[in-house]
């Protein structure tokens, strides 16, 4: 057993204590803010995927003949836009990547898509 500790050994130890506990506050604000980085940036990807999905589906929407989608419901026609209430999207009439309200709107459609393949193999 070594001599007894003077005031002087106290206080190193206590500013030794103190100094470790600062640098693990340190570290740990240092991990949340990468933490928190990370999270903000798979959040703007995710963002900036759905955008680019977004856009892309609107592309193909224009270059079918259709305008871009108006509504965020589910259940809306992909030919007329008109709101199907009452009905899910599974149970209204489909046909390729679309939803339609009526067999009307799947035969114009198709009747579209059709003419527009044909003005392309034309001209």
């Amino acid at each position: 057993v070594g001599p007894p500790l003077t005031h002087d050994d106290l206080q190193k130890k206590k500013d030794k204590a103190a100094e470790k506990k600062r640098r693990q506050r340190a570290r740990q604000k240092e991990k949340k803010a990468r933490e928190k980085a990370q999270a903000e940036e798979t959040e703007r990807q995710q963002r900036e995927e759905e955008e680019r999905k977004k856009q892309k589906e609107d592309a193909k929407r224009i270059r079918d003949g259709l305008k871009p989608k108006t509504s965020l419901a589910t259940n809306v026609c992909d030919y007329c836009q008109k709101v199907c209430k009452g009905k899910k999207r599974s149970q209204m009439f489909q046909r390729l990547d679309y939803v339609y309200c009526s067999s009307e709107c799947v035969q114009k459609h198709k009747r579209e898509l059709m003419a527009s393949a044909a003005l392309a193999r034309l001209g």
